[in-house]
């Protein structure tokens, strides 16, 4: 039977709040739950408390049921533990985290993991007298969250279509001068994505860029900014800038010292002489 401790903080007393260690126990028990969204047996597999205590640390047991007395759900229960301790191990490991977690069980978990870097101190899991307890302290919770919310937002992102279109610049290399259906282009190496970016001028910026535009630039991989609509792809990427102004960017040269010499300011003395003379004046 899977049991859990829920420990005080011990910051300001040794006593638990009661609605904290209660939703912690009632989130545990959501998280088995919904470990197997995709499945029927949650629907089979009743979970009972079968024992809680009224000190702290509070401590519950519980075990799973099925809702018909002659259907056994010895394994669907045992494969909703798994699943759950795998869960919470590989958020708080860094390891991939399981889509169910990420899906309907992603609010819950979140909760459970945030209860432990407030008011509750530390939670123990134990799914059989097998495997080593799982101990939820502070620290790992916050490892956890933060790959929660890592892992979120990657699904999200391949989930979500982020294809759309906004005015903006980019900054980069020019790699080669080319046409896009006809109009002409350069292809820009961006400077903090290292992705090769399509920018299109249109009729009017390419006479004007071509009139105050060194296309030398081209071969001797020139910094320029471009301006325009930037195009994003499905997973948020900029892949092409149409209407495209090119915009030299200033790089600084190395100086050489002899721009900034002067052979007369000694009266031909040399620099020892010249300093000496200094230094008797300060003498005298």
């Amino acid at each position: 039977m899977p049991k859990i401790v829920v420990h005080p903080s011990g910051a300001e007393s040794d006593l638990l709040p009661a609605r904290d260690a209660l939703n912690q126990i009632l989130d545990f028990v959501d998280l088995l739950v919904q470990s197997h969204p995709d499945d029927d047996h949650a629907e089979t597999v009743i979970w009972l408390l079968a024992s809680i205590t009224s000190n702290t640390p509070i401590t519950a047991e519980v075990s799973g049921a099925g809702a018909d007395p002659a259907v056994p759900v010895v394994h669907e229960a045992l494969r909703s533990m798994t699943a759950v301790e795998d869960g919470i191990s590989a958020a708080m490991e860094g390891r991939d985290i399981p889509r169910w977690m990420l899906n309907g069980a992603y609010n819950t978990a979140r909760r459970f993991f945030d209860r432990n870097t407030k008011a509750i101190g530390r939670t123990d899991l134990v799914f059989d007298g097998v495997a080593p307890t799982i101990l939820i302290a502070p620290a790992g919770a916050r490892i956890a969250l933060i790959n929660l919310e890592r892992a979120a937002l990657e699904e999200e992102k391949k989930v979500r279509d982020w294809t759309h279109k906004a005015r903006g610049s980019i900054e980069g290399i020019v790699i080669d001068t080319t046409t896009f259906y006809g109009k002409p282009a350069i292809r820009v190496r961006e400077r903090l994505s290292r992705r090769d970016i399509m920018c299109v001028l249109d009729e009017a910026n390419a006479v004007r860029v071509g009139d105050k535009y060194n296309w030398q630039k081209t071969w001797d991989h020139g910094r320029v900014h471009v301006e325009g609509l930037l195009h994003y792809d499905k997973s948020g990427d900029v892949i092409r800038v149409s209407d495209a102004d090119v915009i030299d960017v200033a790089v600084s040269r190395s100086i050489d010292l002899a721009e900034f010499s002067d052979s007369t300011f000694t009266n031909g003395l040399t620099p020892a002489e010249y300093l000496e003379r200094w230094r008797s004046r300060g003498r005298d």
